[in-house]
């Protein structure tokens, strides 16, 4: 086959899968049988839970929502706390149901949910394991890994310019 021929066939190709995807997407562009146009009066943005500080009956902060879990049909059934650690450094995630979480009032503009459990019960309790790890995770664990990298190997160029400046 020539240069020529190769390219126009794979020309034929991308000219096909197009039409190809263009009907599928057609046929999964119809409107919807009801709009919804306006948020409804008492529901969330389950994007603005995230970041929400999680205090116990006593005040404390616990942690902040990380993520939320929804089931298949569509309702938040699991939230995941952050817990302990600085700054996100050192800390681990815990499951709840979202049930067990309720509003707390605060101050205007910010969001606050309630735990009723210890600090002690937290730091004790099984980190949570995902069967689908989000990209976010992904990414934080290989910042993590990079960042213990760049540590251990800062480390050892540290020790051998210490022992060479030793020997001279």
């Amino acid at each position: 086959m020539t240069k020529t021929n190769v390219k126009f066939a794979k020309s034929v190709a991308g000219v096909l899968a197009l039409a190809v995807v263009s009907l599928q997407y057609s046929a999964f562009a119809q409107t919807p049988s009801s709009i919804i146009s306006v948020q409804p009066a008492g529901e969330t943005n389950i994007g603005n839970l995230i970041g929400t500080k999680v205090y116990n009956d006593s005040g404390e902060l616990l942690g902040d929502v990380n993520y939320l879990l929804i089931n298949s049909s569509g309702q938040i059934t699991t939230a995941i706390v952050g817990v302990g650690g600085f700054l996100g450094v050192g800390e681990k995630n815990v499951g709840f149901p979202f049930t067990a979480l309720t509003p707390k009032p605060a101050a205007a503009g910010e969001r606050q949910m309630k735990l009723s459990a210890s600090k002690a019960e937290l730091e004790a309790a099984p980190k949570f394991e995902w069967r689908e790890t989000p990209m976010a995770v992904q990414v934080e664990e290989s910042l993590r890994s990079a960042a213990d990298k760049v540590k251990a190997t800062a480390k050892s160029l540290g020790e051998k310019a210490s022992d060479a400046m030793k020997k001279n």
